[in-house]
């Protein structure tokens, strides 16, 4: 059994836009570094093919909390973080 922790991992849902109403979950292999490992996290959609991802914790003893945004882009399906 495995059991639930931070991951840097992305998934995406593809619904059939062949007219079919078939659905599945895709993992994302982003083009760039993606941010590290975290859960508890807050993510917003930020324009039609942006997702922000800000904070959350990290599986750091020496840094539990984090205090970062990363933004994916989820047409170049790429990471970024602002300065």
């Amino acid at each position: 059994e495995v059991l639930p922790a931070p991951t840097n991992e992305l998934y995406k849902l593809d619904i059939g836009g062949d007219g079919s109403a078939e659905m599945y979950w895709t993992k994302v292999k982003p083009s760039s570094q993606p941010p590290p490992p975290r859960w508890r996290h807050s993510a917003n959609k930020m324009a039609d093919n942006r997702i922000v991802v800000f904070g959350g914790f990290s599986p750091s003893k020496d840094q539990p909390r984090l205090n970062d945004v990363w933004v994916f882009d989820t047409e170049n399906e790429n990471w970024t973080q602002p300065c």
